[in-house]
This record gives structure tokens, sequence and C-alpha cells, in this order.
């Protein structure tokens, strides 16, 4: 009885095939949608304005500018900011990458200085960004949805070294949203710490708030 032939190895060019066809379909197919997107939705429209309809790109977009500029203008440099979500907009089937709007204000508002908490979480990967979410929800209760007797008592634990690390960094405002993907202003409420509590600005009224601190601690010896 005679034995059959080895079967020979795949060739390492076969091998390769496959991958480099992948590797140009992806980039072929972004540019494909590029393109029609642009023909679609910027073209005639000057730099500004196409820029403000790209998206996954909040930097570019005129609220968040204009957000920006407006901290930046009536808050001195280092002063401290606490940015969490309070709820999920009811508009979003579930938060995605695209929600991790909040993410560049570190930088965009920089002298400015932006905490979170839990910010390995914050700004690591998007498989930390559920448990991110899920610790301001369940563990923070920010929407008060948690009630159990339990968690109550854990969480006024935590909240209570929360509170410290607030007062060590000496943060004075806080900014809180909808999760969403695009950043809306109407969904941004903010707060400022007035002897350990935080008191609810009208947006309104921000201007004249922050300008009348900014001129307070400046008279200060």
């Amino acid at each position: 009885m005679s034995t059959p032939p080895p079967t020979a190895a795949p060739s390492p060019l076969r091998l390769l095939l496959p991958l480099v066809i992948v590797l140009t379909a992806f980039p072929a197919a972004f540019g494909a949608l590029y393109t029609r997107t642009w023909f679609a939705e910027r073209q005639g429209k000057d730099l500004e304005q196409q820029r403000a309809s790209m998206k996954g790109v909040p930097w570019f977009k005129p609220e968040f500018r204009a957000l920006i500029a407006r901290l930046k203008e009536h808050l001195p440099e280092g002063t401290g900011i606490l940015v969490e979500p309070h709820g999920i907009d009811e508009k979003e089937s579930q938060p995605g990458g695209r929600t991790r709007w909040f993410l560049y204000l570190n930088y965009y508002a920089y002298p400015l200085h932006i905490y979170a908490h839990e910010p390995k979480l914050a700004s690591g990967t998007l498989v930390d960004y559920t448990p991110w979410i899920d610790h301001h929800f369940e563990v923070l209760n920010v929407d008060n949805s948690f009630q159990g007797m339990a968690e109550s008592i854990t969480r006024e634990r935590l909240l209570k070294k929360v509170d410290l690390e607030i007062e060590k960094r000496n943060i004075e405002w806080r900014l809180t949203y909808l999760i969403s993907q695009s950043f809306r202003m109407e969904n941004v409420r903010i707060f400022h710490r007035e002897d350990g509590v935080w008191m609810p600005v009208d947006s309104a009224d921000f201007n004249a708030l922050a300008d009348s601190l900014s001129m307070q601690s400046e008279v200060k010896p």
C-alpha cells in the first residue's frame, strides 16, 4: 500500500494576498465615503463651514468653540472645572465613541484645568468607556436612580473622599451634560462651589458671576 505524498505547506504569498486586498480595500472605501460626503455636504462652503459639518470632530463645532472661548474669557488661568454626565440623551440608542467629546475640553480649554472622575477610564479605550459611565450612574448615582441602603452607605463614603479631592485641587466649577454624540449647550448645566456646596448657575448669569469672582481673587493679598 503506497503512502500519499506529504501535502505542501501553503505559500507565504498565498497568505499575504488576502491581507493586501483587505488593506487596500479599507483606504479605498474611506476615500470614496469622504469624497461623497464632501460633494454632498461641504462643496462650495468656506473652510469654517466645512469644518463645522464634519461628523465626529467636536472641536470644530461652533457651540463647542463658543463654550471654550467663553470659559477662557471669564475664568482665570488654572481654574479647576469638574466635568461629569448627568444623564444620557434619550435620542442615543447606546453611548459610543463620538459621545466622548468631553475629552477634548482638556486640550482646548487649557490653561484652565479640566477634571473627571476615574480619569483612567474616561481617557482609556472604548472598552473602558462603559465602566466609566457605570461609575457615574451606578456608583456615584448622579441621576438618582439607585437608592439601595447598602449602595447608599458605600456611596456616602466615596463621596466624602471625592469632596476631599475636589477641595485639594481647588475645583471651583462644575459642568454636567447629557451624553450625546454632538455637543449642545442646552444640555450643559453650570455649577459653582460655594462653602462646599454646588450651586446651579444660570447660563445667562455665568459671565457676570465668573467676572465678579475673578475680580475678588485679584484684589485678595
